[in-house]
Protein backbone atom coordinates (compact mmCIF):
# COMPACT_ATOMS: atom_id res chain seq x y z
CA UNK A 1 0.00 0.00 0.00
CA UNK A 2 1.10 3.40 -0.64
CA UNK A 3 1.44 6.16 1.64
CA UNK A 4 1.40 9.69 1.07
CA UNK A 5 2.03 12.50 3.24
CA UNK A 6 0.72 15.99 2.67
CA UNK A 7 2.03 18.58 4.59
CA UNK A 8 -0.80 21.77 4.38
CA UNK A 9 0.33 24.83 5.64
CA UNK A 10 -2.64 27.18 7.65
CA UNK A 11 -3.32 30.68 6.85
CA UNK A 12 -1.93 31.65 3.32
CA UNK A 13 -2.46 34.91 2.93
CA UNK A 14 -2.81 35.72 6.52
CA UNK A 15 0.57 38.53 5.73
CA UNK A 16 2.89 38.58 2.98
CA UNK A 17 5.67 37.10 5.06
CA UNK A 18 3.55 33.72 5.60
CA UNK A 19 2.16 33.59 2.22
CA UNK A 20 6.03 34.03 1.13
CA UNK A 21 6.90 31.17 3.38
CA UNK A 22 4.38 29.37 2.40
CA UNK A 23 5.38 29.57 -1.31
CA UNK A 24 8.70 28.97 -0.86
CA UNK A 25 8.57 26.11 1.22
CA UNK A 26 6.14 24.48 -1.99
CA UNK A 27 8.56 25.51 -3.82
CA UNK A 28 11.29 23.25 -1.61
CA UNK A 29 8.99 20.72 -1.38
CA UNK A 30 8.38 20.28 1.90
CA UNK A 31 4.79 21.67 1.58
CA UNK A 32 2.02 20.02 -0.46
CA UNK A 33 -0.39 22.48 -0.22
CA UNK A 34 -2.33 25.59 1.71
CA UNK A 35 -5.59 27.11 3.20
CA UNK A 36 -5.99 30.74 1.54
CA UNK A 37 -7.78 32.84 3.95
CA UNK A 38 -10.15 34.76 1.07
CA UNK A 39 -12.01 37.58 2.92
CA UNK A 40 -8.61 38.84 3.70
CA UNK A 41 -6.86 42.12 1.87
CA UNK A 42 -4.88 40.26 -1.02
CA UNK A 43 -2.20 40.97 -3.78
CA UNK A 44 -3.18 39.68 -6.92
CA UNK A 45 0.32 39.00 -7.80
CA UNK A 46 0.57 36.64 -4.77
CA UNK A 47 -2.97 35.20 -5.85
CA UNK A 48 -0.55 34.37 -9.61
CA UNK A 49 2.37 33.42 -7.68
CA UNK A 50 0.11 30.64 -5.85
CA UNK A 51 -1.53 29.80 -9.07
CA UNK A 52 1.49 29.64 -11.15
CA UNK A 53 2.70 26.35 -8.57
CA UNK A 54 0.38 23.62 -10.47
CA UNK A 55 1.58 21.00 -7.68
CA UNK A 56 0.42 23.32 -4.47
CA UNK A 57 -3.51 22.32 -3.50
CA UNK A 58 -4.84 25.37 -2.58
CA UNK A 59 -7.99 24.79 -0.26
CA UNK A 60 -9.86 27.80 1.23
CA UNK A 61 -9.85 28.78 5.11
CA UNK A 62 -13.26 29.89 5.83
CA UNK A 63 -13.21 32.86 8.41
CA UNK A 64 -15.67 34.22 10.47
CA UNK A 65 -13.19 35.75 13.27
CA UNK A 66 -10.83 37.83 11.49
CA UNK A 67 -10.91 40.67 9.11
CA UNK A 68 -14.21 41.52 7.18
CA UNK A 69 -16.61 39.67 5.56
CA UNK A 70 -17.22 39.11 2.04
CA UNK A 71 -21.16 38.87 1.90
CA UNK A 72 -23.64 41.98 1.75
CA UNK A 73 -23.44 43.05 5.23
CA UNK A 74 -27.21 43.42 5.47
CA UNK A 75 -27.83 39.51 5.62
CA UNK A 76 -25.35 38.40 8.24
CA UNK A 77 -25.78 41.05 11.33
CA UNK A 78 -25.17 38.19 13.66
CA UNK A 79 -22.02 37.39 12.16
CA UNK A 80 -20.47 41.17 12.61
CA UNK A 81 -19.58 44.29 14.88
CA UNK A 82 -21.41 47.58 13.98
CA UNK A 83 -18.10 48.52 12.52
CA UNK A 84 -18.64 45.90 9.92
CA UNK A 85 -15.53 43.11 10.74
CA UNK A 86 -16.40 40.34 12.40
CA UNK A 87 -16.96 39.51 15.61
CA UNK A 88 -16.09 37.40 18.54
CA UNK A 89 -18.40 34.64 19.86
CA UNK A 90 -18.70 33.99 23.62
CA UNK A 91 -20.38 30.89 24.97
CA UNK A 92 -23.75 32.21 25.52
CA UNK A 93 -26.06 30.91 23.69
CA UNK A 94 -27.50 34.12 23.11
CA UNK A 95 -24.68 35.24 21.49
CA UNK A 96 -24.10 32.27 18.87
CA UNK A 97 -24.77 33.48 14.83
CA UNK A 98 -27.39 32.34 12.94
CA UNK A 99 -26.78 29.41 10.90
CA UNK A 100 -28.55 31.17 7.52
CA UNK A 101 -25.83 33.90 7.56
CA UNK A 102 -22.84 31.53 8.14
CA UNK A 103 -23.83 29.59 5.13
CA UNK A 104 -24.52 33.06 3.40
CA UNK A 105 -20.91 34.07 4.09
CA UNK A 106 -18.71 30.75 3.92
CA UNK A 107 -21.05 30.25 0.45
CA UNK A 108 -19.67 34.24 -1.18
CA UNK A 109 -15.88 33.15 0.68
CA UNK A 110 -16.17 30.04 -1.79
CA UNK A 111 -17.41 32.16 -4.76
CA UNK A 112 -14.70 34.61 -4.43
CA UNK A 113 -12.38 31.98 -4.41
CA UNK A 114 -13.39 30.55 -7.21
CA UNK A 115 -13.07 34.26 -8.91
CA UNK A 116 -9.69 34.77 -8.12
CA UNK A 117 -8.49 31.12 -8.24
CA UNK A 118 -10.79 30.11 -11.38
CA UNK A 119 -11.75 26.72 -9.46
CA UNK A 120 -13.11 25.47 -6.16
CA UNK A 121 -10.54 25.02 -3.39
CA UNK A 122 -8.57 21.69 -3.09
CA UNK A 123 -10.24 20.72 0.39
CA UNK A 124 -12.42 23.48 3.26
CA UNK A 125 -10.72 24.33 6.29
Amino acid sequence: MTKILIVNADDGNLTPGVTQAILDCHDKGILSSTTWMINLPHSASRVREAKARPNLGIGIHLNLTLGEPVSDRSGIRSLITEEACFRKVGVQLENLPRASEVRLEYRAQIERFRKFFGRLPTHLD
